[in-house]
């Protein structure tokens, strides 16, 4: 089932839209500290949107696995 756009908040919308992006340019995922660059945050604020992203069910990732954060099937 798709996420609902409205259930993300500006800022994690953003995320989504730098992650999948990034992911599709290069063809791997970015790491956290590109993604915090891309969108002109700290890496700590970033891991605190992609963890909220992730109890939503709006991205996934492989714990313990570099560049591993994607969006989850259905978010867009």
């Amino acid at each position: 089932m798709p996420i609902d756009p409205k259930q993300l908040t500006p800022r994690q919308e953003q995320l989504c839209e730098a992650l999948d992006r990034l992911s599709r340019e290069r063809g791997y995922g970015p790491s956290v500290a590109e993604l915090a660059t891309e969108l002109g945050v700290g890496r700590s604020r970033c891991h605190s949107l992609l963890r909220a992203l992730l109890v939503k069910g709006a991205v996934a990732c492989a714990p313990g696995v570099a560049r591993s954060w994607r969006l989850a099937r259905g978010a867009r």
